[in-house]
Formats: C-alpha cells, sequence, structure tokens
C-alpha cells in the first residue's frame, strides 16, 4: 500500500508559527554617515562576484541574476539556475541582467540571450525572444499588463504575457518620432502611467497614442538639458520629478518643463557625487536616495541640500563596501540593503545588526583610537571619554566630534610611562589617573598636558608596590586606592605623594587573601570590595580588616569561582560580582550568593564588565559577546558580531555608562558606542517555506514517475511507495537577517 503524505498549508502554518528569530536583531541607528556593510561573496555559494539584478519575490526568496547563472536565496543556501545544453526549459543564458515579478506574481528574468519566465511548480524556465538578437538590460510592466523590455540590439520591445506576442519600437532615421536609440538600458513606468525609456541618445517619452516618442537629450549650448546622452537608469522623485543617471552626472528632471538640474562630481568637494558614471538610482522605505557609480562607490543623497555621502571600498576596513562599482540595489521587505557589485559579489546593510557603533584603529588618526585592544574606557567631568589602550597608550575621545587625541609616550618623565594603559580614573581633583602594565601609575594633568610618574623602587619602601597597575579608585573620603597584579593593594598619601601597602601575610586573616587585585569598589554603605585572583574580600577602611569570601565547591551558594574580576552595585543597592565562572549577586544578610551561568542563558562563563541602563537592566561583557539580564526575571539576551559588536571577545573592566545613558565596550578589535533604550527587537516574522525533498538523502527530481509533481514549495501531496521509508525535508525561515540564529520548532 502506498504511503501518502499531505503536505497542506498546515504545515507552513505550523512552522510559521514555531519558527523563532532568537536573534532579533536591534534596529539601525549608527550615525548618518555610518553604515556596516556584510558581505556575500561566491565563498558563501553565490555563483559569480558579478551581480546584475537583485529581485525579492513575494514568498521571500532573493533573487541574484549575475553575469554566472540566476540565484534563488533562502538565507542559507543557493539554489543556481544555469543553461543546460538540450534542455529548452533551462535559463537561456547564464548572464541575467534584469529581474521582474508582474503583479500576477510570475517571474521575468531579461539575460543576455531572450526573456524568461519562471515555472515554479516545475522549477524550470520558459523562454521567450532567444534568437541570440535580444540582450535585455530592462523590464517594465505597464498598467496594462504589457512588459516593456529594453534591449543593446533591438530597440524597445512591448510584450504582451498573455499572447506571447511582442511588437518593436526602434529607432529610424528617416522618423524624428521614432525612439531616439536601439540601445535602451532602462524603462520606467512613473506614478501617471507615462513610460521613459533611457536610451544611448537620451531619455524618450512615450506617446501611446500616437506611437511616438518625445526627445530630451543633451545640448553643449543649454545649461537646464539632459547632461548627456547615455542614460544608465531613471527613478521617479517628489514632486512629478524623474531622477536620471547618465555617463556624466545625475539629473532631477522636470518632465512639465523639459529641464535638469544638475550633479556632478567635483574632486575638490567630498560632499559631491563620487564618480559621474551613474549606474543605477533607488529609493528605499525611509525616502533616502541611493546612487550607485561606476568605480566611485555607492552615495546617499540629500535632495534638500544636494550633498551626497560616500561609501566606498576600504581595503583596511573588513564593513566597507566590497567594491566601488555597484550595479543593483534592493531593499527586501524587512529593510536590509542589497548592493550588486560588479567584482564582489553582494554588500549588505542589515539595519537588525548594525546597532553597535564600532570604532577601530585608523592609523593613530584622529578618527580612531590608537590601538585597538581597549582595556579601559571612563568618562570625565566634561563628558570626554578616556581609553586605555594595549600599545596605544591613553587616548582622550570627543563623543561630540568623533575625533581622538592620542596620549604617547617618548621617554620623557613628564609624559606618559608606558604604552600598555590599563586602567584610567578620574579623581576629585579633575586629574586623570593612568594604570600600566609595567610602567607605574601616572597623574596626568587636563591643564598643563603633563604626567607625573609613579613607579615602584626596590630602595624605595614608600614607592607604589608594583609597576602592574590592575585597579585604581577613589573612595567616598577622597582616599585613592590603588591595586596591583602580585604587589597587593596600596593607599596613596597625596600630601607626601607616598603608598601604603596592604600585602598578603598567610599567617594573618587580616589581609589580602591575594595580592593580584582585579577591581576595587565601594558600596553605598561605604565598604570596599577588593576582587582578586583567588577570591572576594570585603575591606572596612576604618579597620583596616579584611573579610574573605571563597569559592567552595560544595556548597552551592558561595561565589561561582575563586577569581573575582569585577564588583557592581545597581541602582537598587543589589551586588554583582563578576567571575571567571559566571555572574553572582551577592546577599548582604546571609553573606551567600545566586549564581547565574551559561545554563541559565549568560553565552560565557567569563564575566568581564557590568553596566546597568536607565530601565535597571545589566549589560554584561564576556568572552563571547554581549548579554543583557533582566534582574527581575533573570532572563538574558544575548548579542555577538552578526549584530554589529566589535568580536566576540571583550576586555576586562572596559566598559562605561556616559551620563547621557550611552554605553561603551571595548574589546580585542576596537569599541562598540550604543544608547541602550535604542536597543529593539525585530518586528518581523519571516514566512517559513519547504525547500527541498529527499528520499534516502537523495533529491527527489520533479515530474514523470517522481513522487514529486511540483517542486516541494508547491506541493500539496506526495504519494510514496512502501520501500520509499527514509525521506526529509529541507525547509528555512526567509530572514535574511543572522539567519544562522534563527530557530525551528515543529511536529
Amino acid at each position: 500500500m502506498p504511503i501518502i503524505i499531505q503536505v497542506f498549508r498546515q504545515i507552513f502554518r505550523m512552522l510559521i508559527g514555531f519558527a523563532v528569530l532568537v536573534m532579533s536583531q536591534p534596529v539601525f541607528a549608527a550615525g548618518p554617515d555610518d553604515l556596516k556593510f556584510l558581505h556575500v561573496t561566491p565563498d558563501d555559494g553565490l555563483s559569480s562576484c558579478y551581480v546584475r539584478s537583485i529581485l525579492q519575490d513575494s514568498t521571500g526568496f532573493l533573487w541574484f541574476g549575475t553575469a554566472d547563472g540566476l540565484n534563488r536565496y533562502d538565507g542559507y543556501t543557493f539554489s543556481v539556475f544555469r543553461p543546460e545544453a538540450g534542455d529548452l526549459s533551462s535559463l537561456s543564458s547564464s548572464i541575467v541582467n534584469t529581474a521582474l515579478e508582474d503583479r500576477s506574481g510570475t517571474l521575468w528574468f531579461g539575460t543576455q540571450n531572450g526573456l524568461n519566465r519562471f515555472d515554479p511548480e516545475k522549477n524550470t524556465f520558459v523562454r521567450y525572444l532567444d534568437d541570440g538578437r535580444h540582450r535585455i538590460r530592462a523590464i517594465c510592466q505597464d498598467r496594462n499588463g504589457d512588459l516593456w523590455l529594453g534591449t543593446r540590439d533591438r530597440g524597445l520591445v512591448r510584450f504582451d504575457p498573455s499572447t506571447s506576442e511582442s511588437v518593436y519600437y526602434s529607432h529610424d532615421p528617416g522618423n524624428p518620432d521614432s525612439l531616439s536609440s536601439n540601445i535602451v538600458e532602462s524603462v520606467y513606468e512613473d506614478s501617471r502611467g507615462t513610460l521613459w525609456v533611457g536610451t544611448s541618445r537620451g531619455v524618450n517619452r512615450f506617446v501611446p497614442r500616437t506611437g511616438a516618442f518625445l526627445h530630451y537629450r543633451h545640448d553643449p549650448e543649454d545649461p537646464e538639458s539632459l547632461s548627456h546622452d547615455n542614460v544608465l537608469d531613471i527613478y521617479e522623485g517628489s514632486n512629478e520629478t524623474l531622477w536620471i543617471g547618465t555617463d556624466r552626472g545625475l539629473n532631477r528632471f522636470h518632465p512639465a518643463t523639459g529641464t535638469s538640474e544638475h550633479f556632478f562630481h567635483d574632486k575638490d568637494d567630498p560632499h559631491s557625487l563620487s564618480n559621474n558614471s551613474v549606474t543605477f538610482i533607488r529609493k528605499d522605505s525611509r525616502n533616502r536616495l541611493w546612487i550607485g557609480t561606476f568605480g566611485g562607490g555607492l552615495n546617499r543623497l540629500d535632495p534638500e541640500t544636494g550633498r551626497f555621502c560616500r561609501y566606498k571600498y576600504t581595503p583596511a576596513n573588513p564593513y566597507s563596501l566590497s567594491d566601488d562599482t555597484p550595479f543593483s540595489f534592493l531593499e527586501d521587505r524587512s529593510g536590509i540593503l542589497w548592493i550588486g557589485t560588479a567584482g564582489n559579489g553582494v554588500s549588505k546593510v542589515d539595519p537588525w545588526s548594525s546597532k553597535f557603533d564600532h570604532y577601530l584603529y585608523h592609523g593613530g588618526s584622529a578618527e580612531g583610537p590608537a590601538s585597538n585592544v581597549i582595556n579601559e574606557i571612563m568618562e570625565d567631568r566634561n563628558g570626554m571619554i578616556w581609553f586605555g589602550l594595549t600599545g596605544g597608550g591613553l587616548n582622550r575621545f570627543d563623543p561630540d566630534t568623533g575625533l581622538f587625541i592620542h596620549y604617547l609616550t617618548d621617554g620623557s618623565a613628564d609624559r606618559l610611562s608606558h604604552l600598555h594603559v590599563f586602567r584610567v580614573m578620574e579623581d576629585r581633583n579633575g586629574m586623570i589617573w593612568a594604570g600600566t602594565w609595567g610602567g607605574g601609575l601616572n597623574r596626568f594633568d587636563p591643564q598643563t598636558e603633563t604626567f607625573r610618574q609613579y613607579t615602584f623602587s626596590r630602595d624605595d619602601p614608600d614607592s607604589i608596590s608594583s609597576d602592574i597597575i590592575t585597579a585604581i579608585f577613589q573612595d567616598s573620603d577622597h582616599t585613592l586606592w590603588v591595586g596591583t597584579w602580585g604587589g597587593g593593594l596600596n593607599r596613596f598619601d597625596p600630601e607626601t605623594e607616598t603608598f601604603v601597602h596592604y600585602r598578603h601575610d598567610p599567617q594573618n586573616p587580616d589581609t589580602p587573601a591575594d595580592d593580584r587585585i582585579m577591581d576595587i569598589h565601594e558600596d553605598s554603605r561605604g565598604i570596599l570590595w577588593i576582587a582578586l585572583l583567588g577570591a572576594l574580600d570585603r575591606f572596612d577602611p576604618q579597620t583596616e580588616q579584611f573579610f574573605h569570601y571563597r569559592h567552595d565547591s560544595n556548597d552551592p551558594d558561595s561565589i561561582s569561582h575563586p577569581s573575582s574580576v569585577a564588583v557592581y552595585e545597581d541602582s537598587r543597592e543589589r551586588l554583582w560580582v563578576a567571575t571567571a565562572g559566571g555572574l553572582n549577586r551577592f546577599h548582604r544578610e546571609t553573606g551567600t550568593f545566586t549564581r547565574y551561568t551559561v545554563e541559565d542563558g549568560l553565552p560565557n562563563n567569563y564575566i568581564l564588565g557590568i553596566l546597568e541602563d536607565r530601565q535597571g537592566m545589566l549589560w554584561i561583557s564576556t568572552n563571547k559577546g554581549i548579554s543583557r539580564f533582566d534582574p527581575e526575571l533573570e532572563t538574558f539576551r544575548n548579542f555577538d558580531a552578526g549584530d554589529g559588536l566589535q568580536g566576540m571577545t571583550f576586555r576586562l573592566h572596559s566598559a562605561c555608562r556616559a551620563r547621557s545613558g550611552e554605553m561603551y565596550f571595548g574589546g580585542t578589535s576596537g569599541f562598540n558606542r550604543f544608547h541602550p533604550e535604542e536597543i529593539r527587537e525585530n518586528p518581523n516574522i519571516p514566512p517559513v517555506v519547504l525547500t527541498d525533498f529527499q528520499i534516502f538523502n537523495h533529491p527527489v527530481p520533479i515530474g514523470g514517475d517522481a513522487p514529486l509533481q511540483r517542486h516541494i514549495s508547491r506541493a500539496r501531496q506526495i504519494v510514496l511507495t512502501h520501500d520509499q521509508s527514509v525521506f526529509s525535508f529541507a525547509f528555512a525561515a526567509l530572514n535574511y537577517s543572522a539567519p544562522e540564529k534563527n530557530r525551528y520548532a515543529y511536529r
């Protein structure tokens, strides 16, 4: 007896109901000129680096027309369609120039050899005009349902999908009302139903009543004429204007008067068009106008000011545009921008993964930190942000201008003592203290911009106890405390500029539990908490007594790890301890700890920094990204490099909340800057589709005697024989924002 599997729409509803976007990424809010481009290349399965067209169909699939086949993308895999010798149901050419989904949902692809209609049930194509003389560059559907095809050799073709009949409009030298050129690069129907045709000899407006064309050409004697005759793209603007891209500049064209305003490249103006050869013009859902250029990268135009923002390929920046000749553009339904290029695949701007502004090392320039390894971040009383860097010294950042000042070392006594700055702190007098790894302690005077160095001396018992500084803190009594690696705790006497040492003594329990100090924090009750490599110490400065909290593997209420690394008190006076083995909440009344680890939702147990936002959420940096923790619900929401973080690995204590509420987290690849309240969840619920059906791990063909008579995405019933008992389905949520983080449930 045959096995009958009913593949009804309920399967789709079920999958849609249970597909969960675990990484519901945040909304993009970087600076106005700041975009982070992710790249899709042949390494990911794309068939060619040359991407001529991009389309998202009504189901949600993305289609990329390339120089080597047509690609259908579901966020995970590419299905590539190419011509197959002897198979007239295959694609008619490997070079796919343009794509369109018409109002009935039919997909059309213009190739270097004719027009192709995709049959989704058979996963095949129907060919039209595939006689080798129709190199189709543009497709447009008018309001009557006809397709208008722009070709490189046969002029303009009106194609009737219902009858497959074609009407040709060609250039006739003896007829001034004919099409001005047989080379047609663009066809566009505006909101009034007027058809515009971009040719190698200007723009043509079609007059349906007479079949004539009105011509708009470049006239060297007329400054308001078209800037160049070779028209590459046409797109409708506001106020009944058209944007026309040519081989020499961008035009804002006014059909009522036939006049144009010109936008050109100016080598002396960084806000001008980056290159005069315009490849495409598109508008996104936020009414931003995007212009691709040949060799000049991508431009965004502010029509009110006429200023362009440029995005180009930068070898030193892995998140720059992948190639300087973008040929195609699409904004998908979730707001992701896709830019197809001529040399390096697709660049993608994901608004859900770019929420965290990312700052990188730029060769010591004022536009970036002097190193990518960010050890410490601190805000001073004037709103300046200070960074301690590995190999980059001390850096001051102005959040308003985005510029840095670098303080380095030159061996002078009044300069920074070492380039490895580990801790930074501002005291009550406005002095900046910088602790280095190997160069001792530095006090910086912002008024004189000079440094005073404090270093360890074996001959001076009042000197600082070690040149490796790991913690600096000024308590409510204005006492300065300095923690060191191997030298214990130091108290600084500002009158004598000497140090009092508190060292571990195994014979004396009232000394620090360890000489390797990680952090110093004063709570709201005036108690100092010392995070140590081997314990957590509570220190009373008045009695100078230490009390130790140690990890006990037999006591689940003890601290979760021997090494505590940071202490943080939130707005509700709850004390949190970061350890190398998870997050701990300390209960003062019982002296016990509640532990939170990867088993509770943390991405990683090594906690490096803790900050609280205005909503009472804790933001926790780890060795595997950042986590947002809700102390009331005890839930975690994790972010990683796919969300725009500088990387997965952050640095110890490299965290700062500015008075504005903005947060900074530093790592090994620069730092992130963001407003926590602007991190919102992705509201888009992606469709879930079946993409493949296999028997005994082999794809099942469509038609003939095969169980599939329609593609699996369209099938309603599959009939299997008794010996076809091992079968499998492939499915995908058509979400392109970090699709690898989608999670599914099924039954």
